[in-house]
């Protein structure tokens, strides 16, 4: 046989892949591990992995701050003269529904709740007279829920003096659910027509 002695040496060029490796240097898929894997490393995984199946870890069941949402026009009651909501909207996104002196009622966690009035406290710039900057600070109550309405008037408007506008307030509402203690504040805008 006369010819090159390299010819011996020579292979045939295998296919290539886009990214420049050849398809036997990217393995078997079903043999295929992360790189820096060993067959060590993964048995501690799945055994953690199977256990979380049989035991929930804690984060699963972590209380959440309750979740306020809008109440529907169905769940205002009559007797309730204002509606809350939050600022930049309109009372078309009702959250709470407030009668002053008695109640509150809001749809926490898909659940409506009426909370009774407990404690009243209040800040006037002249005894006896709201005005404008005036504060009204109120504790509410349910079997399931506490609640904070802390209030300042943006608008004063008397009835009497020709004023069809009713009054605003801008302030915070607090919601705490007792069982977990978590607890929910947003920023309320409450408007009370004349």
């Amino acid at each position: 046989m006369t010819g090159s002695p390299n010819m011996a040496l020579q292979r045939t060029r295998r296919p290539r892949v886009p990214s420049g490796r050849s398809l036997r240097s990217l393995g078997s898929p079903l043999s295929a591990r992360p790189l820096g894997a060993t067959l060590n490393r993964q048995v501690p995984c799945a055994i953690l992995v199977t256990l979380g199946l049989f035991f929930p870890t804690a984060s699963l069941s972590t209380p959440t701050s309750p979740r306020i949402q809008f109440l529907g026009a169905e769940n205002v009651p009559n007797n309730a003269g204002c509606v809350g909501f939050p600022p930049g909207t309109s009372d078309m996104q009702t959250i709470i529904a407030w009668a002053s002196r008695f109640f509150i009622v809001t749809k926490i966690d898909g659940r409506v709740e009426r909370l009774n009035l407990e404690k009243t406290t209040e800040s006037h710039a002249q005894e006896r007279s709201w005005r404008n900057g005036d504060r009204i600070r109120q504790e509410f109550s349910s079997e399931r829920l506490t609640a904070v309405l802390d209030l300042t008037i943006t608008e004063q408007c008397l009835e009497e003096e020709g004023c069809k506008d009713g009054v605003r307030y801008l302030g915070d509402l607090t919601v705490r659910a007792r069982e977990t203690g978590q607890q929910k504040t947003i920023r309320v805008e409450v408007y009370c027509g004349c």
